[in-house]
């Protein structure tokens, strides 16, 4: 049984995923919505929304890279099945945390990379929108903590599985 401190985080860990899928859908309904009312817009009224595009495509940006994250966690993502089903199951944990650690290196790199990225785009301006751009990093910035959480929710449970293999 985990020890409350276990427990507390597990908590808290579902409490950011459910929260991070709730925000990829309102994200994706908004996206539905505003492009919705454009073509209503353009075609019955004769008029365009001048920032509907894109929001949408910013938005779709941040729906992506988080959804990455999202489907990392569920196992969706598409792997070495093959391999790992031909490796004997001591050698095929092994190949899921080498991935574990490949996708918290990937998540740490985009972090540390858009953060670079983030302090040059802070002095430019989306032309419709009139944010700055960091703004819109900041979502592959999040994304990739995101990312880098649930790499090492993975690798933590898979150390304390194997510890808890050794004790018993």
């Amino acid at each position: 049984m985990p020890s409350p401190p276990v427990r507390w985080l597990s908590g808290a860990l579902d409490i950011l995923h459910r929260l991070v899928e709730i925000f990829v859908v309102l994200l994706f309904v908004a996206m539905l919505g505003i492009g919705l009312v454009q073509i209503v817009n353009r075609y019955m009224f004769g008029f365009s929304i001048s920032w509907s595009e894109e929001f949408q495509r910013f938005a779709h940006i941040w729906l992506v890279f988080l959804a990455v994250g999202i489907g990392y966690r569920r196992g969706v993502h598409i792997g070495l099945d093959l391999l790992q089903n031909a490796l004997k199951p001591a050698m095929a944990r092994v190949l899921v945390f080498v991935i574990d650690i490949g996708w918290l290196v990937l998540g740490s790199a985009v972090v540390m990379t858009t953060l670079r990225v983030m302090e040059v785009a802070s002095r430019q301006r989306a032309p419709a929108l009139r944010i700055t751009m960091d703004n819109i990093y900041l979502g592959l910035c999040l994304a990739g903590a995101y990312l880098v959480i649930v790499a090492l929710s993975r690798i933590i449970a898979t150390l304390w599985s194997l510890q808890r293999g050794v004790e018993s």
